[in-house]
C-alpha cells in the first residue's frame, strides 16, 4: 500500500496454482507435481482503474535456482537482502501488457511456521510481516509504501481441509498485527482464531486470541466479511479492492488491543469456489501460457 493510501499492489507466485480448475481436476486422480501448474498473479489498484493479470504456466516456463524464480517473463530474486520482482504479464480478460518493477526491503523478519489446520497439512510462513516497498510502473505510477511478504505451503486441495478463512494484516506504530481465522471443511467445525503480533525488537512474536469478529457489509457476490475488533468499537469498510464470486480483498479500519489501525483484509469461501458455476467463470479472469 502506498504511503498516501491511493495505490496498492499484490503479487503472488504459485508453484501449484490452487485455484486452477485444471489443477483441481488433476488432483482428483492423485498427487500432481506442483511445477506443472505454476502461475503468477499481479493486481494493481489505482484511483483511475484496477489492473489484473493471472497466467498459468507450463512446466517448461518455470525456472528455479538458488535465490531466484522465473515464470515466463516474470522474475523474482533475492539480492543482498532485497527481493526484486519484475512483472511482465498480459492482463485478463483484455490482453493488455502489464509491467512493473518492485523492490521489497524487509523491516521485520520472522522464521515462524504456523499450522493452518489441525492435521498440519497446510502451513503459513510470514517471512517479512513488515517491509518497505518501491513500485515503478512504466508509463504509470511510481510510489513507495509499506508492504508484507509471506509464503504458504500445503499438501492436497485447499477445499479438502478448509471451508474458508478470514485474514487481516495491519501495520501499527511499532508492530504488525495479523489475525487468522480458519474453518475446517468438516461439518460443524469451530473456527480456529489467532492474533499474532510481530515487532522489530525484544519479543519478536506474541500470539493470543483476537477480539470477537464484527460483521461488515457483504460483497456484491454475497461473500461474508467479518473483522476482529475491540469491544465497544466498530470496524469500518474503507475500500473493496477485489470482489469475486469466492474471494474478497478489502481495506478496513478497526481497533485491536486498544490501537486504531488500517488493515488489509481477505475473505475466502472454498465452499463457493468448488461450486460448478464458479469453476465455469474462472477461465475469464486467467490465461494459460503456451
Amino acid at each position: 500500500m502506498s504511503d498516501d493510501g491511493r495505490h496498492a499492489l499484490v503479487v503472488i507466485a504459485f508453484l501449484g496454482y490452487v485455484f486452477s480448475p485444471r489443477f483441481v481436476r488433476a488432483q482428483r486422480h492423485g498427487a500432481v507435481p506442483p511445477c506443472t501448474h505454476a502461475a503468477l498473479n499481479a493486481a494493481l489498484y489505482s484511483p483511475q482503474r484496477h489492473r489484473w493479470a493471472l497466467t498459468e504456466y507450463p512446466e517448461g516456463e518455470l525456472l528455479e535456482g538458488g535465490a531466484a524464480l522465473r515464470l515466463g517473463k516474470n522474475a523474482l530474486r533475492w539480492d543482498q537482502g532485497t527481493l526484486d520482482i519484475e512483472v511482465d504479464e498480459r492482463e485478463a480478460p483484455v490482453p493488455r501488457r502489464l509491467r512493473a518493477r518492485i523492490e521489497v526491503r524487509p523491516g521485520i523478519a520472522s522464521d515462524l511456521t504456523w499450522p493452518l489446520d489441525e492435521a498440519g497439512a497446510h502451513g503459513w510462513h510470514p517471512l517479512a510481516p513488515q517491509a518497505r516497498v518501491r513500485v515503478e510502473v512504466p508509463g504509470g505510477p511510481h510510489w513507495n509504501g509499506t508492504g508484507y511478504l509471506d509464503c504458504n505451503r500445503g499438501a492436497g486441495a485447499l477445499g479438502d481441509s478448509f471451508h474458508g478463512w478470514s485474514w487481516l494484516r495491519a501495520h501499527g506504530a511499532a508492530r504488525t498485527t495479523v489475525v487468522y481465522e480458519t474453518t475446517a471443511a468438516t461439518r460443524g467445525a469451530v473456527p480456529r482464531r489467532h492474533l499474532l503480533r510481530f515487532s522489530a525488537g525484544g519479543d519478536r512474536v506474541s500470539i493470543g486470541a483476537p477480539p470477537a469478529a464484527q460483521p461488515l457489509a457483504r460483497t456484491r457476490w454475497g461473500i461474508e466479511r467479518s473483522v476482529a475488533c475491540d469491544a465497544g468499537s466498530t470496524p469500518r469498510l474503507l475500500r473493496t479492492l477485489e470482489d469475486t464470486p469466492f474471494y474478497a480483498r478489502s481495506l478496513v479500519e478497526t481497533r485491536l488491543l486498544g490501537e486504531r489501525m488500517s488493515a488489509v483484509h481477505e475473505s475466502l469461501s472454498l465452499a463457493r469456489f468448488q461450486s460448478r458455476w464458479v469453476q465455469a467463470l474462472l477461465p475469464f479472469r486467467s490465461r494459460r501460457a503456451r
